[in-house]
């Protein structure tokens, strides 16, 4: 009997595994796949760098602005932003052939306002820590704020120089509303404040000084 019940049980086993294999090919172990599939669909994200002109205008486009590069010319990469409410400029310095691993990044700005005196910048500057207050070659106001850019830099480090620059714009624009009205409320109001604000020191117009060093054309 046991040739028989051995025989009956490799036929059992023969037909199952003929269906089986007739039936379509073997399911693997879903876990077999997975790390391939994990190790596969993974991908590093892309280092931000505050040296790439690129990685700027990325970064205003997700503060809500727009960003455009207009040149590059030695050494230099320029830079149009555009924002509800306001626009400037951004000047990126000393980068490499390519365009990229820029050392330092100006943001500027120039307001249609002729008439404001070098006392007057002078004043506005002396109100400030890292704003500072230009004339433009046909006697504009302009401001700018400049910082140093590595490779270390953070987002949130780049955001902190852009909340700078807001501020600068804020309080230039103030400035260049009414030169007088904001020298006078850094001074205090009395008879000397109102004479050095009024009339500057020494009140001379931008304009005037294309004769001397380093003045106008």
């Amino acid at each position: 009997m046991r040739p028989v019940i051995f025989a009956l049980c490799l036929g059992i086993i023969t037909g199952l595994t003929t269906a089986s294999a007739a039936s379509g090919p073997a399911i693997k172990s879903p876990g077999a796949h997975r790390p391939t599939a994990l190790k596969s669909a993974a991908t590093k994200p892309k280092t931000f760098s505050a040296a790439n002109p690129s990685d700027i205008i990325t970064l205003f486009a997700n503060l809500g602005a727009t960003a455009v590069q207009t040149k590059s010319d030695e050494g230099m990469v320029f830079l149009d932003v555009t924002a509800p409410g306001t626009s400037f400029g951004v000047q990126m310095i000393d980068c490499a052939p390519t365009g990229m691993a820029c050392h330092a990044m100006a943001l500027f700005s120039v307001f249609d306002k002729p008439g404001i005196t070098l006392a007057q910048l002078n004043d506005f500057n002396r109100s400030q820590f890292a704003c500072r207050g230009l004339s433009t070659p046909d006697n504009h106001p302009s401001v700018m704020y400049a910082t140093l850019l590595d490779n270390r830099m953070t987002q949130d480090q780049v955001k902190a120089h852009f909340r700078v620059w807001q501020g600068c714009l804020k309080g230039f624009g103030d400035f260049v509303a009414d030169p007088v009205e904001f020298c006078l409320s850094r001074m205090g109001r009395n008879n000397s404040a109102n004479i050095l604000c009024e009339r500057g020191i020494p009140g001379t117009p931008i304009s005037d000084l294309g004769d001397l060093p380093g003045g106008p054309p």
